[in-house]
């Protein structure tokens, strides 16, 4: 089994897989470990040596599918954000497989608005977060 090779501080201070890492990554993909902002003067050594690269649109799946058990303080922005950065891989060229686009579309992280008697008298809308094929009413 491969050893822990990479030390980073940040949140917490530990030792990590070096497959785990990217070199950089779109803002909004945080559960990749970053290794630019804190070993910025080690590129050849990562990037050319380590084969780190940087973050690819299968990142940006991963961190979508991940959308639901995250317990963001705002989803619906959240989901913007991921949906805007699968969008910049794709227009950057980038292409998902078929199981890359079952997985999205099944992630029940879509926000759909729940109109009700309450969203209509003023009080804060209902939403809901559906898998882009859900079936239910």
């Amino acid at each position: 089994m491969e050893e822990p090779l990479v030390f980073v501080d940040n949140p917490t201070p530990r030792w990590v897989r070096h497959h785990r890492c990217v070199w950089t990554a779109p803002r909004p993909l945080t559960r990749v470990i970053k290794l630019f902002s804190s070993y910025k003067d080690c590129k050849i050594l990562f990037c050319d040596y380590l084969r780190i690269n940087p973050a690819n649109i299968r990142d940006a799946v991963e961190e979508f599918r991940h959308l639901p058990r995250e317990g963001s303080s705002n989803p619906s922005l959240r989901c913007a954000e991921l949906l805007e950065v699968l969008n910049n891989f794709l227009d950057g060229g980038a292409s998902l497989h078929e199981h890359d686009i079952a997985s999205i579309q099944g992630t029940a992280a879509f926000p759909v608005l729940i109109a009700n008697q309450a969203s209509r008298a003023g009080a804060a809308p209902e939403i809901l977060f559906r898998a882009f094929r859900d079936n239910q009413p």
